[in-house]
């Protein structure tokens, strides 16, 4: 309360704060990736970093997740055979359902495998398009309009990760043209 020059404040009922914080956390969610956007256009530099461990890729996919859009796309070359122990398959199948939600372009080249099949099985319930391909992979790729990301799930576990307007959209054409020849 404002009471001249001096302004005043009296105790409340402090579930109303946790609301209040509640509201402006989905308030936040809601414009990140626009706020991403922007300081992206802005004409950025290219970072490149490296990421290592398992909690590393799990930051960057976290990351990744929240800052793509509905309709963006989200390419991916994936092995799926190193994918490491109970734990983090359970992340990484959680991650795979989350991203399933997010309602975008999500397109995954795998190697023609048990796995491999598995996913071309799982296209619809998974929200993805699959294509098989009858050569070994042995790192993963994913592409969005944010960033280029290897990881290797195989020990040492690294991502690196290059946020490059041009870099992201060479990749992009070429998965697409590996896409292309690739039978349904």
């Amino acid at each position: 309360q404002l009471k001249g020059l001096k302004r005043y404040f009296a105790p409340t009922n402090p579930d109303q704060f946790d609301r209040l914080m509640s509201e402006q956390k989905k308030e936040y969610d809601q414009i990140l990736p626009d706020m991403l956007a922007l300081y992206r256009m802005n004409g950025t530099k290219s970072q490149t970093r490296i990421y290592e461990g398992f909690e590393g890729v799990k930051a960057v996919l976290e990351m990744t997740l929240r800052e793509v859009r509905t309709g963006d796309p989200w390419y991916v070359i994936d092995d799926q055979h190193n994918w490491g122990n109970a734990q983090e398959l359970s992340w990484l199948e959680g991650l795979v359902e989350r991203r399933a939600r997010k309602n975008i372009d999500f397109r995954t080249i795998f190697p023609d495998s048990e796995r491999g099949r598995l996913n071309k099985k799982m296209e619809a319930a998974w929200n993805q398009k699959v294509r098989l391909i009858k050569r070994p992979i042995h790192t993963d790729i994913t592409i969005t309009p944010q960033r280029y990301i290897i990881h290797n799930f195989a020990p040492p576990i690294t991502s690196i990760v290059l946020e490059n307007s041009e870099i992201i959209e060479t990749q992009k054409n070429l998965f697409l043209a590996l896409w292309d020849s690739l039978s349904v």
